[in-house]
């Protein structure tokens, strides 16, 4: 099918797009793919509907130009043009992986709400990359390449879409041809570090010589795997949803705690496929195979005691209190000793705290207290959850609350000399409690930037 302004209509339409009513961002790197797919783009809507997103990543010492090449096309063509650059800390040798993970970092800070994210995704990166993820070892959602549609981030409601996954690399260079366009060729396309470029210039054209139509073909694979996948997914939803704890959700957790007692019933395979969509909807990686046969094994004969944890890079599954929680990896932390005030503040690099008003909660002549300290918790640390009892040990009062193991180490809490006046999780200490009677009382809110 050769590409077209129709043909590009044609797609957007089969992906639920009103074509003619949305707005629309083009991730344009140059080249023949993002350039045909924005000058058709211009053809189909109107261009006050259209933006270019272009993003420098620094590395090839013509980016400048190919920058400048972007932008004095989209002026041609009047459409808006933002590009950004990436300046802050990066690897001595970027991998495409740490290019890819900056440049949709830069899209999610930058892309409207309004507006859905374009890319130029063709069917030959589709084969490559099912190719890749099965040579790689990958799971299934890898293997089955290049999703038409899918949240630009976790939890984000803006989308990302490739329309353009049914052609061909030598269908857009056809097409600005005839329009009379040029574009960028990357250098780094052809460079032999390069897994991709493996596939591309060596194993695809190896098939090819046995089934001519093989990109084609794996093309129509991915396509049916997607649509199986979507299936076994639903299914994994149901479980899920079935097993969730919403109100057991605590700082740090990337998606609902799950009650074990359902995920214990299941079969391996159903175990395995639960859990590891479930690491996916709070946008980490899956855990390994053996990690999650490991991970059942342990959860069938867990006790109150018991603590069980599995790395998934940036996200840890850990067992407390008969549920599965997914928690984000806390840095290393500095011990705390700092003033407090009634101001916002940074606490940790990652961890921020202000006050707002609350209807039982700490006074104002509390907050301004010169001896008011954010510390981390001691074992000298006292609390009181009655003004009718004496205070007791911190500690074991988190431990007779059941506050998950992660809070109770990772969180400062707010003292005046062994007194903790607030705990994230337990509240105000009984002995400075107050109640609004004509003045403002407030209470600490973290924030976790991690």
């Amino acid at each position: 099918m050769p590409f077209d302004s129709l043909a590009l209509e044609h797609a957007l339409s089969k992906l639920d797009i009103d074509v003619f009513q949305a707005q629309y961002a083009v991730a344009l790197s140059g080249g023949a793919d993002s350039m045909a797919l924005l000058i058709a783009l211009s053809d189909l809507v109107p261009r006050e509907r259209v933006l270019a997103l272009h993003f420098d990543h620094q590395i090839h010492p013509d980016s400048d130009s190919w920058r400048m090449h972007c932008h004095t096309t989209c002026n041609d063509l009047g459409i808006a043009f933002e590009y950004g650059v990436w300046d802050g800390e990066r690897p001595t040798q970027p991998s495409e992986a740490d290019a890819r993970a900056a440049r949709y970092q830069w899209f999610c800070r930058i892309l409207p709400v309004s507006h859905i994210l374009l890319t130029g995704h063709h069917g030959d990166d589709q084969a490559e990359t099912v190719l890749m993820g099965l040579a790689e070892g990958r799971n299934l959602d890898r293997v089955a390449g290049i999703p038409r549609k899918r949240s630009l981030a976790y939890g984000d409601q803006r989308n990302v879409v490739r329309p353009l996954l049914e052609f061909r690399h030598v269908d857009f260079c056809a097409y600005l041809r005839h329009r009379q366009v040029e574009w960028i060729e990357d250098p780094a396309n052809e460079s032999s570090q390069h897994a991709r470029t493996l596939v591309r210039q060596t194993v695809i054209p190896t098939l090819a010589q046995r089934w001519p139509n093989v990109k084609s073909a794996i093309s129509r694979v991915a396509t049916d795997l997607t649509e199986a996948l979507k299936v076994i997914d639903e299914a994994a939803d149901t479980v899920i949803n079935d097993s969730a704890q919403p109100e057991r959700r605590t700082l740090f957790c990337q998606s609902d705690p799950l009650d074990i007692l359902p995920l214990c019933s299941l079969s391996l395979a159903r175990f395995k496929t639960v859990i590891r969509r479930w690491v996916h909807l709070g946008g980490s990686t899956s855990p390994s195979d053996s990690q999650l046969v490991e991970l059942k094994r342990q959860l069938e004969k867990v006790n109150s005691e018991s603590h069980c944890q599995i790395d998934c890079g940036s996200v840890e599954i850990q067992y407390f209190d008969q549920r599965l929680y997914l928690i984000v990896k806390i840095p290393t932390q500095h011990q705390i000793d700092i003033s407090a005030g009634p101001d916002s503040q940074r606490i940790q690099s990652w961890l921020s705290v202000r006050f707002q008003e609350s209807d039982i909660g700490i006074s104002h002549h509390t907050l301004n207290a010169k001896n008011l300290k954010w510390q981390s918790r001691n074992g000298e640390h006292r609390f009181s959850t009655s003004k009718a009892s004496g205070s007791s040990s911190l500690k074991k009062i988190m431990q007779s609350k059941k506050l998950a193991p992660w809070m109770r180490k990772s969180l400062p809490v707010l003292v005046i000399g062994h007194d903790v006046v607030w705990a994230h999780g337990l509240g105000v200490n009984a002995r400075y409690q107050e109640s609004e009677r004509g003045e403002s009382v407030v209470i600490p809110a973290f924030t976790v930037s991690l």
